[in-house]
């Protein structure tokens, strides 16, 4: 097809073969005007053997307005190339888990495969670098696949020592059966870290109480990735009740409620908030806030005492409607624990936890006590 030419009467085709000889079964369509542009046709006939074989054909083009003939190379196209779908598994490389840095000075990394389909969950095979080299050292990975949410999901763990993690490249590849390798990276301590600051509120009428709910605030802290512990005395972790992190801005806020005896508050019993977190140097004491009868009088905190309670004191106060927001954030989740506990008739107990579980309750986590039993996984 030759379009956009003047005069219209002077246009002329012509073919020829793979080897350059002229082709007479051609034909040349009467001229068109669309729009006021001359548009001319021509077409050649082959037969198919030669079509599929890729034989080339020329077409050549002669008009007065052309500085020379105008010669195009027509041949069978390739089929159109097959879109690359997005690969059957997804992968998820997570950042150690604070608790285990916390409680046994370990960096455990989590690669999480997910899919629709639980064969390819469960055959695909997971390799760990280290620094860019391959390590099957503290490697364990799930044999099987278990279903959540309309998907299959498989874990592969990888175990490095938390004094020496810091910098460390962790690369986890999986090799789906059939397709492509698809991986993730990252590197240990390398996210923009800031460190938690921990208040603790005491309910501001406990003449009626029988048992007290301590709440604790953690807040400012970037990663995401925290854990909350509560201490009696100088005794073991204690999990209490601890809500998800949610995001303030680019930094992260968390509560963490401890249910206390009345006749436990009135000995001076005292409870500690603690709050372990990347950016903290595992020799270093983690962010704690300590609280008993005497030390403390019932009160709702004001942004200016929070301030005080921090153990963060080279950062600026946070204004006040910041924290009045948290604040009320915190209270509202008692509210809202307490009226649950009521309606469903759910009497709370503290029992030793074993290391590395963790229980769902109303969306919150109960994590382990430190003197609890270890049952790995």
């Amino acid at each position: 097809m030759a379009s956009d030419f003047s005069p219209a009467d002077s246009l002329s085709f012509s073919w020829k073969d793979s080897s350059s000889q002229p082709l007479q079964d051609s034909r040349q369509y009467p001229l068109l005007e669309q729009n006021g542009v001359n548009v001319g046709f021509s077409e050649i006939r082959v037969t198919a053997e030669d079509w599929e074989k890729k034989k080339p054909y020329q077409c050549t083009v002669t008009h007065p307005a052309l500085s020379g003939d105008k010669t195009v190379i027509l041949e069978k196209p390739d089929p159109p190339s097959v879109p690359t779908n997005k690969p059957c598994l997804d992968l998820t490389l997570k950042s150690p888990r604070v608790i285990e840095l916390f409680i046994n000075n370990k960096a455990v990394l989590d690669c999480i495969i997910s899919g629709r389909d639980k064969g390819a969950v469960e055959q695909a095979e997971v390799t760990w670098k280290v620094d860019h080299a391959v390590t099957t050292v503290n490697v364990n990975t799930a044999s099987g696949a278990w279903g959540l949410k309309g998907r299959f999901v498989r874990n592969s763990t990888l175990t490095l020592s938390g004094t020496s993690s810091k910098g460390t490249i962790i690369e986890c590849q999986v090799q789906q059966k059939g397709g492509s390798p698809i991986s993730e990276t990252l590197t240990i301590g390398q996210e923009r870290q800031s460190p938690p600051t921990v208040s603790i509120a005491i309910p501001a009428d406990l003449n009626k109480m029988t048992d007290i709910m301590l709440a604790c605030l953690v807040t400012d802290f970037s990663p995401s990735e925290i854990y909350v512990a509560w201490q009696v005395e100088n005794g073991g972790y204690e999990a209490g009740i601890t809500g998800e992190p949610v995001a303030t801005g680019e930094k992260f806020s968390v509560t963490s409620l401890l249910k206390v005896s009345k006749v436990n508050w009135n000995k001076s019993t005292t409870y500690s908030c603690i709050a372990r977190h990347g950016s903290q140097e595992q020799q270093k004491v983690p962010a704690i806030k300590t609280v008993n009868k005497k030390t403390e009088k019932p009160r709702v905190p004001t942004p200016e005492q929070d301030h005080l309670d921090t153990c963060n004191c080279n950062e600026e106060v946070p204004h006040k409607d910041e924290y009045n927001s948290l604040w009320n954030t915190a209270f509202s989740f008692i509210i809202l624990f307490l009226t649950s506990l009521t309606i469903l008739g759910f009497n709370i107990y503290h029992t030793h936890l074993k290391v590395h579980r963790h229980f769902i309750f109303f969306g919150r986590h109960f994590y382990p006590k430190k003197d609890a039993a270890v049952n790995g996984g």
